[in-house]
């Protein structure tokens, strides 16, 4: 639910900050504590039981809207939440629209691709998740930079007559080191608070500079 804080993220859901603040009080009513589902703890080696996941928690707050009762009741081994309303099922909709696409994602990992395919791929996810305004140029710096980045990846794969399949953690891993090397470059961000290293900073766009150490 921490991605909906991006304005990007909302505008490609639909959402406004009333909605977020909706479906983290219906979330928290639910449940929801960590994983998909129950297999997806079982691979990660905590057992099989789906309690506090987001599918279950999905399932009840589903037969909540469907019930409309103002408290939770049993449905068969099911315990709904208290009533779910039209504005919270819209608001909880996009959320779990969110969880499928990330868990799309999620499924990737144990894909092999040339890093072409994975630019492409990335390139996919990267607009299904943000909606960018054309009007932001922080936001256009950043799918620029996201670009850039996926680009030279694969300059230098071909430059180096490489067409080895990679799994999708090589290419984080390497994304993750390439934007670090870079990072003190990339634009300031537009509103809130922007945590930077010890570099030279002569034209920080802030009011107020807090140092910590």
């Amino acid at each position: 639910v921490a991605l909906f804080e991006h304005a990007a993220v909302r505008r490609s859901f639909a959402m406004d900050r009333d909605d977020v603040v909706l479906a983290r009080e219906r979330l928290a009513a639910a449940g929801v504590q960590w994983g998909i589902d129950g297999a997806a703890r079982a691979a990660a080696g905590a057992g099989t039981d789906a309690t506090g996941t987001w599918m279950a928690a999905r399932q009840r707050l589903l037969a909540a809207h469907a019930l409309g009762e103002d408290e939770a009741v049993f449905v068969g081994d099911l315990v709904t939440t208290d009533a779910v309303g039209a504005s919270a099922a819209r608001a909880l909709a996009a959320v779990f629209e969110l969880v499928d696409r990330l868990d799309a994602m999620r499924a990737l990992a144990p894909v092999l691709d040339s890093v072409a395919g994975w630019r492409g791929r990335l390139l996919a996810h990267f607009d299904a998740l943000f909606a960018i305004d054309p009007r932001d140029d922080a936001e256009l710096a950043a799918r620029d930079g996201l670009i850039a980045l996926l680009t030279e990846l694969v300059d230098a794969a071909d430059c180096a007559g490489v067409a080895v399949m990679l799994p999708l953690a090589a290419v984080h891993e390497t994304l993750v080191r390439r934007v670090a090397e870079t990072g003190s470059g990339r634009p300031w961000l537009g509103a809130g608070a922007c945590v930077a290293g010890m570099v030279p900073m002569r034209s920080v766009p802030f009011r107020m500079i807090a140092l910590l150490g």
